[in-house]
């Protein structure tokens, strides 16, 4: 990371333009309902691009702030819903590591 980037983070304009992007992930993850191919290319765009475990990381980075948490969230589940029906074996068990993971990083910071 560098230097000062988590409070970068924390500024309305950044905070924002997560927010956007994540929105923006909801629908791609979405479009995967559409059918078998339209799913294993949402899935390879996720697994690809390592965008989970960015998102994981983002539960750290605004624990505080629910209205992004809920996103994320929004976001996990719009991705396995669209991909419970056409995703293997294999990619079934990505998806819940990446959603162990999440559950995780929620936990840690709101245990009580």
């Amino acid at each position: 990371q560098q230097p000062g980037f988590v409070e970068k983070c924390q500024t309305e304009a950044v905070r924002q333009g997560v927010e956007c992007c994540l929105e923006k992930l909801r629908g791609v993850s979405r479009a995967g309902l559409s059918g078998r191919a339209q799913a294993q290319r949402v899935f390879q765009f996720v697994t690809q691009t390592q965008i989970l475990p960015t998102v994981v990381r983002l539960m750290d980075l605004y624990y505080t702030r629910h209205d992004v948490l809920i996103l994320i969230i929004r976001c996990f589940d719009d991705l396995v819903v669209s991909q419970n029906m056409f995703s293997s074996d294999e990619e079934t068990c990505v998806l819940c590591e990446k959603c162990l993971e999440l559950v995780q990083a929620y936990a840690s910071r709101n245990a009580s």
